[in-house]
Order: C-alpha cells, then structure tokens, then sequence
C-alpha cells in the first residue's frame, strides 16, 4: 500500500483551518467596508491599497509553513510598501502560531523566527504587526511581549492601538483595552496606544489632515501629544497624499508641533533603516518638520540610546523609548528656538 505523506496532509489541515478561523479578505482594506469616508481620491486609493498590502503580507503569513515562504512574498512588492507587507506577516505568523492546532504543521515558533529576520532592518514594523496580534489572541499577549526587543516594546503596544481604531473607529474616543493594557505594560503602554490610535486616525479620517487633527483636539489635552505623533509618523510613513503648507500644519496642530515632527521623523527613520525612503516621505517630512530629511534623521539617530544600553523588562524598555522621543522632540524644539533668534 502506499504510504500517505501524514505531514504533508496535516500541513493542508491546518492552513485550512487557518483560513476558516482567521482568514481576513483583501476588501476588508476598502473604505467602503470600513465606512471611511474622503474627499480626495490620491489619499484614498493610497490608503487602501496600503491596507491591502497589509492584508497580502498577513494572510502569506496566515497560511505559509515557515517564515523563509513569505521571503518572495514581500519581495513581490515595490520596495516603498514591504514595511506594510512585513506589519501583515509579522501579525500573521503571530496568529498562526496561536492557534491550537499549529504544531500539527511542526512549528509555532514563527513569530520569533520572523522578528529575528527582521531585527535589523524592520524592526519596528515587525514589531508593531505584533501589536495588531496582542489585540486578538489574549491569551498568548505575555508571550509575544517577552519575543520582542524591550526596547521596542511600546511600538507593540502601539500596534495594539492602531487595530483598535482602524477595525472600530469608535475606540478612539473610548479605549476599550485599557485594563488589559495596564497590566500589561502600564501606564506608559497607554501612551503607546494612543500613539498607535493616531496613527489608525490618518486612515479613519480618509486622509483629511484637517479632519484627523479636528478629531484629536475633541480629546483629552493628556493624550495629544501622543495622537498627533501617531498621525505625524502615519502621514509621513505612508505619504502619496496632498502635502500641507506649513502655515497649517501650524495651525492645526498648535502647541503639540514638537510631537508631531518627533512622530514624522520617526516615520521617516523607519524607512531610512529598512532601506526602503522615498522621495514622497521625503517630501511629506519637510514639509510637516520645515528640516531637510538628512537633519531629522542625523537628530534621531543622535538621541537614540547605545546598543550598550540594554533594556532588561518591559518597563525599562518603555521608559527608554519613551525618553528617546522626548530627546527629539526636544532637539526639533531648540532648533525652532535658534531659528527664531
């Protein structure tokens, strides 16, 4: 009789299942599944195509045995939008892994597996698709926070913030996690959320600057700075909208312009290390700091901790990165403050 290939069936199993349970459908990206609404064309097929590379890179991830089958996967796609397909997978290994049925595929590793491929030059993009998994699968959140760099800890939970808002909108306004969260990684892990939640509000808002700061300014004032950061690193991560003069980036975001250019400078330092900058973020980022890209990247790389530094928990991991965005907050605000003598 001829011998059945048992791993190869139980590999089938569960992608199948995998699919069943946690399979997301590409028109989940759309705005008019998400009843977001735009009044500017550019920015919304830009949104949802990035929510749609999202989508490819989380179900590659959902359904692939090993982390080495989602390596063609990111590479299909124009080098400017791999940080949104590595978001995506980094969430779907994550998922996969979850599952009860994963090691009848042989493995359930493949969140750390893939974080490591990723720890040099998508780090933070990986580590914040992590996020997106925290806010689905309770159950293994303490886990996949002691995967990550403690360093980078607070984009997990920023992760966390932007699945919240961008799936309910609503949230927002109403964090619906925040027990949770404090236990997790307390009150610091808050402001991560709402990092994360300004970051959704650029994609809820349909890419209306003006409606996604009129929206944060409705608020509480202790949480702003913290959501018009999200927004300043969506805008400039994600870029291909209308580009704001600088008189209403002023305007509108008023006494939090430090955070916000902290926010875009950290988008355009993201894409900076994964090799992946272009012209348009570039652009977005002089515009919404008033500095050459070359600068906010030299202020950046600057204020940001030694290797030697090693963060040992979750809290000090926190604390270090929430200190390395004050640090550039407040060298983008001394540079005003020289300018204007």
């Amino acid at each position: 009789m001829e011998e059945v290939d048992s791993t190869t069936f139980a590999d089938k199993f569960v992608k199948r299942l995998n699919r069943l349970v946690a399979g997301i459908d590409a028109r989940e990206a759309s705005f008019a599944v998400r009843g977001f609404s735009s009044s500017d064309t550019q920015s919304q097929q830009r949104l949802e195509s990035i929510g749609s590379f999202f989508l490819a890179g989380y179900n590659a991830a959902l359904f692939a045995s090993a982390t080495s089958q989602l390596k063609g996967t990111i590479a299909a796609f124009e080098r400017r939008f791999r940080g949104f397909v590595i978001e995506g997978a980094a969430m779907g290994c994550a998922i996969a892994d979850a599952m009860p049925w994963a090691r009848l595929s042989g493995t359930n590793d493949r969140s750390y597996v893939f974080l490591t491929e990723h720890r040099e030059c998508n780090p933070y993009l990986s580590t914040a698709g992590i996020g997106w998994a925290l806010a689905r699968i309770p159950w293994r959140r303490r886990t996949y926070l002691r995967q990550v760099d403690p360093f980078l800890t607070s984009l997990a939970f920023d992760g966390w913030g932007f699945h919240d808002v961008y799936f309910k909108p609503g949230r927002l306004a109403r964090p619906g996690a925040n027990r949770a969260i404090v236990r997790l990684g307390g009150v610091l892990a808050l402001r991560s959320w709402d990092q994360g939640a300004g970051r959704a509000l650029w994609f809820t808002s349909g890419g209306r600057f003006k409606a996604a700061a009129d929206q944060i300014r409705t608020l509480s004032e202790l949480r702003r700075s913290d959501l018009f950061s999200g927004l300043g690193l969506a805008m400039t991560y994600a870029a291909g909208s209308a580009i704001p003069s600088r008189d209403e980036v002023r305007t509108l975001v008023g006494s939090y312009i430090d955070d916000f250019r902290q926010g875009s400078a950290f988008g355009l330092e993201a894409h900076a290390r994964a090799g992946t900058l272009h012209e348009e973020n570039e652009r977005m980022a002089r515009a919404l700091t008033a500095r050459e890209p070359t600068a906010l990247l030299e202020i950046v790389r600057a204020e940001m901790p030694a290797p030697s530094a090693t963060c040992l928990s979750i809290e000090t991991g926190q604390l270090a990165y929430q200190r390395w965005r004050a640090r550039v907050a407040r060298a983008l605000a001394e540079h005003d403050s020289e300018e204007g003598q």
